[in-house]
């Protein structure tokens, strides 16, 4: 599975994605990865958001559902088989147009059913900054999490949810996958 730049994009932040989301490929071999390109930058408060309830009141659950984006807002989806992700595979769209009620109930562990998947946000050369977004399959359920950069003459990482800055870069210097103990704290949250 390979990134390529487009017209919008900063190739040093998809380099930092790219590298990123190979780390964590390499440490759980899911059976697939859906890669998905959001239109601009997103937040930190989507890595749990679930949708709205009674039309306005935000909800967030421990349960990990498929945030709630609108179709409109992704740029396009992307499939890959294992082991090696090269090979296309056709999916459903995940994000579809649906109502509140119904968002709060699209779980990621039904969704996805053992796909990684993996968000990105697009027009990163205007805007200079960047965010990822990832639903990693674990044996004990779903690892959510976000990493937000900022090209300051290089793409720095300045904001990060349930993953380290040590596990980060250790993800995207090595090719060696890590441990499993560095997933257990964060892979029994569904």
């Amino acid at each position: 599975m390979q990134l390529i730049p487009e017209v919008d994009d900063a190739p040093g932040f998809l380099s930092e994605v790219q590298a990123l989301t190979d780390g964590l490929l390499r440490s759980f071999h899911p059976s697939s990865v859906v890669v998905l390109k959001i239109d601009n930058f997103f937040g930190s408060n989507w890595l749990r958001f679930s949708g709205k309830a009674l039309g306005a009141l935000g909800v967030w659950k421990k349960r990990l559902n498929i945030p709630p984006f609108v179709p409109e807002r992704v740029v396009w989806q992307r499939a890959f088989t294992g082991p090696r992700y090269e090979e296309p595979l056709s999916t459903r769209p995940l994000h579809v147009q649906t109502e509140s009620i119904k968002a709060l109930l699209r779980y990621t562990a039904e969704i996805a059913m053992g796909a990684a998947i993996v968000w990105y946000s697009g027009s990163t050369i205007k805007s200079g900054q960047g965010s990822a977004m990832a639903h990693f399959p674990t044996v004990e359920g779903y690892w959510p999490i976000y990493v937000r950069w900022v090209n300051r003459g290089s793409w720095k990482v300045v904001e990060s949810h349930e993953i380290t800055p040590e596990e980060i870069r250790k993800m995207t210097t090595t090719s060696v996958a890590l441990a499993p103990e560095c997933h257990l704290r964060q892979s029994s949250l569904v």
